[in-house]
């Protein structure tokens, strides 16, 4: 579970409002799963104070009664099908994805869909910042025939036209789901039909 540590300084109220914001943004990992280590910042709030942030990416897992190698050769369409260009493709690592661009959509769908990054006067966090979105994939192998996918997600949003503070946020788990079905049913076209 996501933790925030804020250590203040006689802070005034108004000055505490944007660090509650941020600590309730702060993204979670699935239970039992296991993934990338937790990030850790610290944002100063004048020179009265500051807040120490640890956030961690979220994880989903599902596991396929198919090869690493059959499971391999979808994820290129899978990534097509959900507007997420791919920037990183290691196969001998069977690590694929993008380690963060600038998104607006996924698969047609306001990012809000997916992240919940905070709420302003502006409206939705996820959609009306810049988000900078952060969708890996990782295959392990756990037998001949059966393959884990490991999907990773984190996202940043910062304010488009104004200076502000960068929010972490937070994966509703439905990016995560959507992924590994799409890999299901990429995986089950491909089956010959009798």
């Amino acid at each position: 579970m996501p933790t925030a540590i804020v250590r203040t300084q006689a802070l005034p109220l108004a000055a505490l409002t944007p660090l509650v914001l941020l600590a309730a943004c702060a993204g979670g990992r699935a239970p039992g799963s296991s993934g990338p280590a937790p990030t850790e910042s610290t944002l100063r709030i004048g020179s009265s104070g500051r807040i120490e942030m640890r956030t961690e990416v979220s994880v989903g897992e599902r596991s396929f009664g198919v090869p690493a190698d059959g499971v391999w050769e979808v994820l290129p369409e899978v990534f097509e099908h959900l507007d997420v260009p791919v920037t990183i493709q290691d196969r001998a690592a069977l690590q694929t994805g993008n380690a963060g661009y600038l998104a607006r959509r996924v698969e047609g769908k306001r990012l809000s869909t997916y992240l919940d990054c905070g709420i302003s006067l502006s409206g939705v966090l996820a959609d009306v910042y810049d988000v900078t979105l952060q969708l890996l994939v990782q295959l392990r192998p756990t037998g001949a025939s059966d393959t884990d996918v490991v999907v990773t997600i984190d996202g940043l949003a910062e304010p488009r036209s104004t200076s502000g503070t960068p929010v972490h946020c937070t994966s509703k788990k439905v990016l995560e789901e959507r992924f590994t079905e799409l890999v299901a049913e990429a995986l089950l076209a491909r089956i010959p039909r009798a």
